[in-house]
């Protein structure tokens, strides 16, 4: 007992202390001094209860009085002890009430240690489980609930673990979802870019997904997207998770937006209507396909504002440079005809109308329309000579009609005053030829043509 005494008056871990029966320090072991930071000499004939937090004192108490009712015995009890700094520091001590050769009791034996690391340890492991429980739960809850369908399964497809979300998507219920294959679900053109992927994904782990599709207990084919993830399990088996989206709905929105852009490509290309964008802090331009085909270019030609403009015809580029100007500073629109020389040395009508675009106050760029007018030019031009010749030619003809109707009209003023039957004869006879002549120019004018 000596020699253990004096190992515990030299130890580093373990704490040494004895009171007198009043529960004064009569003795602190160095190491138990310096970690509370206290000068033995003024320690000693005070009262233990003051290095003992106020709300452990009842503990400290009731250990003390189980040492009076069984005297040589070792009574375990959990104290806090306060730091000079606030700090509390929880301890694990041994109280033995030591007695005499009268057995009568002598003074009170404390060992104790240091076990603050030990319970934060605890604490932390308790936390611990909580959050795994509370996390589990959760885990479940999302499982179940989500609208996505998720399996867990091997590399190999063997499946471990189903949501209700999948087995509705491919018609079956989780009884036995355990002796189920993916592969059961996955057409035969896809079970090889299944397993290439998933090779992948062991050798490089990554957050891609890719599109395949399922095919349903009832025959249904249902395209969709799988983003896998791989773990594995306390035993390192290999794991996947795979999280499933039906996008039927997504591939019917592709098929459909391809089939307007067709339409639209098609309904400007018989408008020969191109669209354009310019973005005024960057000074990109954008055309579409039309635009191109107005200027006679390809496709990878590389366009900007100035030599956008410089293919129209000289006198022209003033007109479009200050209507660009004039709405881009202050957003006024604008509707131009205006003259195109193309790529191709053709020169070409074409009805450029634009406008801003704003973002809250301020101008960011400028879009609008190009369209090939040439045609419609041609025409306007054509009518309008059309009309100049038809103009000329009724006012000729209007001149040659009037000759026999005036000839008509003074005839059959004259059978009012002259009365001999043989002059009224010849009157007749010239008012038929007159009446003749103007029926032969009325047929002539049906029928003449106007060449172009």
């Amino acid at each position: 007992m000596e020699k253990f005494d004096q190992y515990l008056k030299h130890s580093k871990i373990l704490y040494l202390i004895k009171t007198d029966l009043e529960g004064n320090y009569t003795y602190i072991s160095p190491h138990f001094a310096e970690v509370f930071n206290l000068d033995p000499e003024k320690t000693y004939g005070t009262n233990s209860l003051l290095t003992i937090f106020k709300e452990d004192h009842q503990k400290c108490i009731d250990a003390v009085t189980k040492c009076y009712q069984n005297p040589n015995t070792y009574q375990k009890v959990s104290l806090r002890k306060p730091f000079p700094n606030g700090k509390l520091i929880w301890s694990q001590w041994e109280f033995y009430l030591a007695t005499d050769e009268h057995h009568q009791p002598k003074e009170m034996i404390c060992f104790g240690s240091c076990v603050s690391e030990k319970i934060q340890h605890l604490k932390l492991l308790k936390t611990s489980n909580e959050k795994n429980n509370e996390n589990e739960v959760k885990y479940q809850t999302l499982f179940e609930t989500t609208i996505l369908a998720i399996i867990l399964h091997t590399p190999d497809g063997k499946i471990y673990d189903a949501n209700e979300v999948f087995c509705k998507m491919v018609g079956i219920t989780k009884t036995n979802i355990t002796d189920r294959n993916i592969s059961e679900f996955t057409p035969e053109t896809f079970r090889e870019i299944d397993k290439a992927f998933f090779d992948l994904l062991i050798k490089k782990p990554t957050n891609s997904s890719y599109e395949k599709e399922f095919i349903t207990t009832e025959g249904k084919i249902i395209p969709i997207s799988v983003n896998p993830k791989i773990f594995q399990d306390q035993n390192g088996k290999i794991f996947i998770w795979s999280i499933i989206k039906d996008i039927t709905e997504r591939k019917q929105q592709k098929i459909l937006l391809k089939q307007q852009k067709e339409l639209l490509e098609q309904t400007a290309h018989i408008a020969k209507l191109g669209g354009w964008h310019i973005d005024l802090k960057s000074k990109k331009t954008e055309w579409t396909k039309e635009v191109y085909k107005i200027h006679d270019l390809e496709d990878d030609f590389k366009h900007n504002i100035t030599n956008g403009i410089e293919f129209f015809h000289r006198e022209d580029q003033i007109k479009i440079s200050l209507a660009l100007e004039k709405s881009a500073k202050f957003g006024h629109p604008f509707d131009l005809e205006l003259r195109l020389i193309s790529a191709k040395k053709i020169h070409k009508w074409v009805r450029v109308a634009g406008g801003a675009i704003h973002n809250a106050d301020t101008i960011i760029a400028l879009k609008g329309i190009i369209q090939d007018i040439t045609q419609k030019k041609l025409t306007e031009n054509t009518i309008y000579k059309q009309n100049t010749l038809l103009k000329d030619f009724y006012f000729t003809q209007s001149h040659i009609v009037r000759l026999p109707i005036a000839n008509v009209l003074g005839l059959i003023n004259l059978l009012d005053i002259i009365t001999s039957e043989e002059d009224r004869f010849e009157i007749y006879k010239k008012i038929k030829f007159s009446v003749s002549q103007l029926d032969q120019i009325v047929t002539d004018f049906a029928n003449k043509k106007i060449d172009n």
